[in-house]
């Protein structure tokens, strides 16, 4: 509902022009719309099972009776709740992230945060490593899923360290890239590259 001027509602509560404000179910079965208010829209409900989240943007603050813009909201299930008016969803109603053992979440701190593995500066990558299940922080921003790579003894890969620059060559075991590594993909001579095409 929007008050069209300054007055108090059917539920006794004072509106000031151009507010905005849910009638529920819970509220009553049925309204009648005043003369000095009108319908904007219908809302439905949002519900999370146990196994998901949301993340509210611009959440509304019900002792300063207004949003809290600017503002994010982790709302985790299971709940069933209405969007406020200025409220809105960020991506959507999300499942929580499992992880195996073999697999981990990249994470990044957008700002200063504390977790279960400490605190974290805006900026600083990190693991969450499986077996778990995760739901990340609104400070924290999810970079990728990794998974183990396994390497028989014949087979290698070269990991760059981000900090450092170093290349260092993995053989022979199951590797799980640390927070601050990525894959390095090495250049063969061009006699070496004609050489493999030729066994192919």
């Amino acid at each position: 509902m929007r008050a069209k001027s300054n007055f108090t509602d059917f539920y006794h509560v004072k509106r000031s022009a151009g507010e905005e404000w849910l009638v529920t179910s819970g509220m009553a079965v049925t309204h009648i719309v005043d003369v000095y208010e009108e319908s904007v829209k219908t809302v439905y409900n949002t519900t999370l099972s146990n196994r998901q989240y949301c993340v509210i943007l611009d959440p509304y603050d019900d002792k300063k009776k207004c949003n809290a813009y600017g503002k994010k909201e982790l709302r985790k299930g299971e709940l069933t709740f209405f969007l406020a008016p200025g409220e809105t969803l960020q991506n959507g109603v999300q499942d929580i992230k499992v992880l195996s053992e073999d697999e981990a979440l990249l994470l990044k701190a957008k700002e200063n945060c504390t977790d279960l593995q400490g605190k974290h500066l805006a900026g600083e990558r990190w693991l969450v490593t499986g077996p778990t299940e995760y739901i990340p922080q609104i400070e924290v921003e999810i970079l990728e899923r990794r998974k183990s790579i396994p390497l028989d003894k014949n087979e290698g890969i070269y990991v760059r360290n981000l900090d450092t620059g170093a290349v260092s060559a993995i053989t022979g075991q199951t590797y799980m890239l640390q927070a601050n590594e990525v894959l390095w993909e090495k250049e063969l001579p061009t006699v070496i590259e004609e050489q493999i095409m030729l066994q192919q």
